[in-house]
């Protein structure tokens, strides 16, 4: 992704596209969002390179707005060149490789990648894989297998907690507190009646909470082939 400092033309990209911008032939649209794209071959540091020139037309506008709103008064001031690059600044950025791809194509690889390096930073972080205090390849074998699955979970509850009003360590705190009592007598797991906000954790994954759970079937749905 190129940087906005000196020895890259990340504004004089943008001077070269504004022109196009309303023109359909560069528009897409991918994940809900609108964007404008442009390949455009640029030398820089003496190298060809394809620069891949994007505007994200919701960011730009959310940026926009919130900019004029928080300051007006310095908005008026600016001149009209000014004005119209605050309009796409927020959604504009540009993506350097040497393949030859369509920008949508590019941007495709461009999240792949970055979705691929947030499962690593979560692996490293949140995880701890590193150092490995046990002694026998089957314990390294175990810990590794039994960390690859939670960080899987993780990735997926993530994924499913985009739009909640709960970070997902309020989730997994709230989901928690939900009680459990077991009743030897039937074999029962007697579940406490959750509350308000435990119910929309819940809910946001999809999983409707039962007031009691025969344990034998619930350990065959765990264990289908046990």
């Amino acid at each position: 992704r190129m940087p906005a400092r000196t020895g890259y033309p990340h504004r004089s990209l943008y001077t070269r596209i504004k022109p196009l911008q309303n023109n359909a032939k560069y528009h897409f649209v991918r994940k809900r969002h609108s964007y404008f794209g442009k390949a455009i071959k640029q030398k820089i540091f003496d190298t060809d390179v394809m620069c891949y020139v994007y505007i994200d037309e919701f960011n730009a506008m959310n940026g926009f707005v919130k900019y004029v709103t928080d300051h007006y008064d310095e908005y008026e001031k600016l001149t009209f060149s000014e004005k119209t690059w605050l309009m796409s600044k927020d959604g504009y950025f540009v993506l350097l490789s040497n393949y030859i791809k369509t920008p949508q194509e590019i941007i495709d690889d461009y999240f792949s990648r970055v979705k691929i390096e947030g499962v690593f930073k979560s692996t490293k972080e949140y995880l701890k894989l590193l150092p490995l205090n046990k002694w026998s390849d089957t314990t390294v074998r175990g810990k590794i297998f039994s960390d690859i699955i939670d960080l899987i979970i993780r990735q997926r509850m993530e994924h499913a907690n985009i739009n909640s009003p709960f970070t997902l360590s309020e989730v997994t705190g709230k989901c928690q507190s939900l009680m459990c009592a077991y009743n030897k007598n039937n074999n029962t797991i007697i579940i406490e009646t959750p509350n308000k906000q435990v119910k929309e954790c819940y809910k946001q994954f999809g999983v409707e909470i039962p007031r009691e759970l025969n344990r034998s079937a619930y350990m065959k749905t765990l264990y289908p082939s046990s």
